[in-house]
């Protein structure tokens, strides 16, 4: 997924710390392989090859990522959609010859685009001993999920639900396994568990607007994920016009303006996907979509931080860790 991965956690003993911490790498790694659009033999990569080509057989992993990323689709209005890939690619190539986008291949890459050409069909049964889905190898396999991108030349960008979902996933495992005071981080995207001993929460920093300056916000997560998503360390000028590397998809352009937005929530997947997301909609339209979906996901809170100043939900300041307790993890 193109970024570093940190894993902390507590253990009663070393071979338990061990075992738990490799199988929660092991499963980073699996997802890697199936997710990466940085690998020539990701199954990402192998799906988008045969686009336009009908269903095919996909990863259960990928399914499923697939299939909570056409929920978030539809909850956020489109303003999600992972089939932006096209569009996201000419953003790469403007950010490095720092000119916009050629506005006839911008309009081909935006027909391609639209979360309802990704079809999906799920596996009609399972290996009844595992609970997982059966090997795709041998006569007497059971059916795996299928899937479609309806047009050639269509592509998938996971880069907005991959990380917080691997780091979801990372934590899972390792409660699986008896260790539940953990937390991932993996890039911007952090996930915790139980807390340290003796502690309320894990204390996690803010990363604040200026890349250049320190943390002055710190959190205490428990049970919960927090995903931060901006333009400090990518982002280009043009014209005198900052663009953001995150893509509006209402409009095909980068995000324009300086701008930060950290989301906290009960799940990796959700705080990944809502940090791009309120970054497009901004702090008013960005507060309204969080009390819509406040009523079925407690605890979610954001914080919007822009040059003018910052704006955050009710929720966010139950999130704060205490003046006094605010070293960094």
């Amino acid at each position: 997924m193109g970024t570093r991965v940190r894993i902390i956690l507590y253990a009663r003993d070393e071979t338990k710390a061990t075992t738990a911490s490799r199988a929660a790498l092991a499963r980073i790694a699996r997802l890697d392989l199936v997710c990466s659009d940085y690998r020539n033999d990701s199954e990402l990569t192998r799906f988008v090859e045969s686009a336009g080509q009908g269903m095919v057989e996909i990863d259960p992993d990928l399914y499923q990522i697939f299939l909570v990323s056409q929920q978030w689709a539809t909850d956020t209005g489109g303003l999600f959609d992972v089939t932006m890939a096209p569009v996201i690619q000419l953003w790469r190539r403007a950010r490095r010859i720092r000119e916009l986008p050629d506005p006839a291949r911008l309009a081909t890459a935006r027909s391609l685009v639209g979360i309802e050409k990704l079809r999906l069909t799920p596996a009609s049964s399972t290996d009844a001993r595992s609970g997982k889905q059966a090997s795709r190898k041998g006569t007497n396999r059971t059916e795996v999920p299928l899937a479609a991108l309806d047009r050639p030349g269509m592509r998938i960008d996971l880069g907005g639900i991959a990380k917080g979902y691997a780091a979801q996933a990372a934590v899972s495992e390792m409660v699986r396994l008896g260790v539940n005071r953990t937390i991932v981080a993996i890039g911007g995207d952090i996930v915790a568990g139980e807390p340290p001993p003796g502690e309320a929460g894990w204390r996690v920093a803010v990363a604040p607007l200026d890349a250049t300056a320190q943390p002055s916000t710190y959190l205490y997560l428990r049970n919960s994920a927090v995903s931060t998503s901006g333009d400090a360390n990518q982002s280009v000028t043009i014209d005198g016009v900052r663009y953001s590397h995150i893509v509006d998809p209402r409009t095909g352009r980068g995000v324009i303006g300086h701008h930060s937005v950290t989301v906290v929530s009960g799940d990796g997947a959700a705080s990944d996907v809502l940090a791009t997301t309120l970054s497009i909609l901004g702090p008013a339209d960005g507060l309204a979509l969080l009390a819509r979906l406040s009523s079925r996901m407690p605890g979610l809170a954001a914080c919007f931080d822009e040059p003018a100043g910052k704006t955050h939900s009710p929720a966010w300041t139950g999130h704060l860790a205490p003046p006094e307790n605010r070293t960094r993890h």
